[in-house]
């Protein structure tokens, strides 16, 4: 079974390299690599080429003129093959088992999402990212995978749309859409997938203000869903009002306008908020008496 890794390329000169070595020593070799270059200004392009040229059998290179990895990916999925799909951003990297060990657990399922464990390093710190099994709890929390850690099932993906246009939320607004269409998914408790976290690289350290507000809408979308289709439990419930408020408290600290602008139109008439790991006892009862603004004012 053909398997389509697609790697969106912008001003990747540094890791480039590391990471499509990565691919190639995969213990799974029917793959095929498809590296899409998206208006580099270094000499990235260069290196695609040089790689296409060292593997004329297994790397395509594109150029996407558009920016954005959403779109690269898209493009790249538009020409593949593969009846799975691997993502894999420019400065992530593979273990060598990791797509055999996929292939192996979605023969004959008819799940359209691997969720992955990973490895999540930053400043020389390894941490082991796991993932949640509950679909819908790791959606809403963020722990069900990561782009690179998946692996996702291209008829699925294309039934979809593919990767939205966004600036951030991106693979969990494309794994709702795929819960949506079927929330069967098989989970990997492997670690095998690298992520690197690159503060000069993360649009999350630049954008906090609109990636929260992003962050917030997807869950109310999430939540709306669920309770449509009758499949919001309490326990969902619960995890999305924790979810929520701690997200909108998180929020009224960068701005603190759009973060009572939010509370006020998802939290004020819709819910009391409960305690959490963030949200102490104490938190809760001078809430209780002051109110939400001025209780942030105060230890927010």
């Amino acid at each position: 079974m053909l398997v389509s890794v697609i790697i969106p390329c912008h001003n990747a000169e540094k890791y480039i390299a590391e990471c499509i070595e990565s691919v190639m020593t995969q213990t799974y070799r029917d793959i095929e690599m498809i590296l899409v270059e998206n208006n580099s200004s270094d000499s990235t392009l260069k290196l695609l080429h040089e790689f296409s040229t060292k593997y004329p059998d297994k790397v395509k290179v594109l150029t996407e003129t558009k920016p954005g990895a959403s779109l690269a990916r898209n493009a790249g999925l538009s020409i593949a093959k593969g009846e799975w799909v691997q993502f894999l951003d420019a400065d992530d990297l593979l273990l060598p088992n990791k797509i055999s060990n996929q292939v192996q657990l979605v023969s004959g399922s008819v799940a359209n999402l691997v969720a992955g464990n990973y490895l999540r390093i930053e400043n020389c710190n390894t941490e082991k990212i796991f993932t949640v099994k509950n679909s819908w709890e790791g959606l809403i929390i963020g722990r069900l995978g990561v782009t690179s850690s998946n692996l996702w099932r291209k008829s699925s993906l294309l039934a979809v749309g593919g990767w939205d246009d966004i600036k951030s939320s991106q693979e969990a607004m494309l794994m709702f859409k795929l819960l949506q269409q079927n929330n069967e998914v098989i989970f990997d408790d492997e670690f095998n997938a690298i992520k690197m976290e690159r503060s000069n690289l993360s649009i999350s350290k630049t954008n906090v203000k609109d990636n929260i507000i992003r962050y917030i809408e997807l869950r109310i979308a999430i939540w709306k869903y669920l309770q449509s289709t009758g499949n919001l439990t309490e326990y969902l419930l619960r995890v999305l009002k924790i979810n929520v408020f701690d997200s909108i408290k998180i929020l009224h600290t960068e701005n603190a306008e759009a973060g009572l602008s939010l509370y006020n139109e998802y939290v004020k008439h819709k819910f009391k908020p409960i305690q959490s790991s963030s949200t102490s006892f104490l938190y809760l009862v001078l809430y209780k008496i002051a109110g939400f603004r001025m209780v942030q004012n105060i230890i927010g």
